[in-house]
């Protein structure tokens, strides 16, 4: 696969077994898809990593041909909003998302988890 990107090919991950007999373990988390694909591709450089949300959102929508994708005026948005400042923390941290927006409609927004601990480190 690394090859294929390198070429210029525009290669996606998916999933779309969740809880199913296909895939009983599938829970939709693209990132965990993501997590095992860099790992099987062994794609774990970290110019790979810092690339790789690509292969789950502009590639995936190249793949399946999507007229109407992308971040500009006029398009519907959809989005979601990841915690972490760079793809590597959140693929590494692999947190609930914390907001989910479809076609200009709020659907969920989490607050950004804060752990404390009387640990003295």
């Amino acid at each position: 696969m690394p090859e294929l990107l390198d070429a210029g090919l525009k290669v996606a991950f998916g999933q779309d077994s969740i809880r199913d007999p296909w895939y009983p373990i599938g829970n939709g988390n693209i990132l965990r898809t993501l997590d095992v694909g860099l790992h099987a591709c062994h794609m774990l450089g970290m110019s790979q990593i810092e690339r790789s949300l690509e292969l789950i959102t502009d590639n995936g929508a190249a793949a399946l041909d999507l007229k109407d994708y992308g971040i500009a005026k006029g398009l519907p948005a959809r989005c979601i909003v990841q915690q972490g400042q760079t793809p590597y923390e959140v693929l590494l941290g692999q947190q609930p998302v914390l907001a989910s927006v479809r076609d200009g409609k709020l659907l969920i927004k989490r607050d950004v988890v804060k752990y404390n601990s009387a640990l003295n480190i």
